[in-house]
């Protein structure tokens, strides 16, 4: 998702690609033409041919992976969730505070979509009365580089809620996709 992404990006461009699983690592290089293929992104962290390093791992390793980079002195964009804890996010605070001449930004990339903040708008000002239910339906959508999003991506989660013993079942977005739209940032 963010290979396409980063090709529309002027000035920017993809040097290195990792993966425990370095086979994965490889075909995305030559899917997208990236130069540099590494099995470990602590590896790829400390390669002099990257700026930036954007932790799109599983979040299990986002602290990991976030602090490796900014001890290496990269710039860190890291998707969301931050970490697994308070813990984890404590450390990658503190890393990021012994860089500060380090950019360490979270990835919630829905916060400024158009429609959303529209919602926001209306919702703040009362146009739609006293919010009591929300329900979205998040449908697909064309990438930045214009490839269909899929119906399958990993991040289309659903939650839920007592399958059994009779308890309603709920289906919808994971609530970290409902928080930015609301929290008004």
């Amino acid at each position: 998702m963010q290979l396409p992404a980063l090709a529309l990006v002027p000035g920017a461009r993809a040097t290195a690609v990792a993966s425990g699983h370095r086979a994965n690592a490889e075909a995305v290089a030559r899917e997208f033409g990236v130069p540099h293929v590494f099995g470990d992104a602590g590896e790829l962290a400390g390669s002099p041919d990257v700026d930036l390093v954007i932790v799109s791992s599983t979040p299990d390793s986002h602290a990991r992976y976030a602090i490796a980079a900014l001890e290496a002195g990269k710039h860190v964009l890291c998707e969301k969730p931050t970490a697994l804890d308070a813990y984890e996010a404590a450390q990658m605070l503190a890393a990021a505070e012994r860089h500060p001449d380090r950019i360490a930004w979270m990835d919630h990339e829905l916060r400024y979509e158009p429609n959303r903040r529209r919602v926001r708008e209306l919702i703040a000002s009362g146009a739609v009365g006293e919010v009591r239910h929300i329900e979205l339906s998040l449908k697909p959508y064309l990438r930045g580089d214009g490839r269909p999003q899929t119906a399958e991506a990993p991040w289309k989660l659903v939650v839920r809620r007592g399958t059994r013993r009779g308890h309603p079942r709920r289906r919808g977005v994971a609530p970290d996709r409902l928080v930015p739209l609301l929290d008004g940032k």
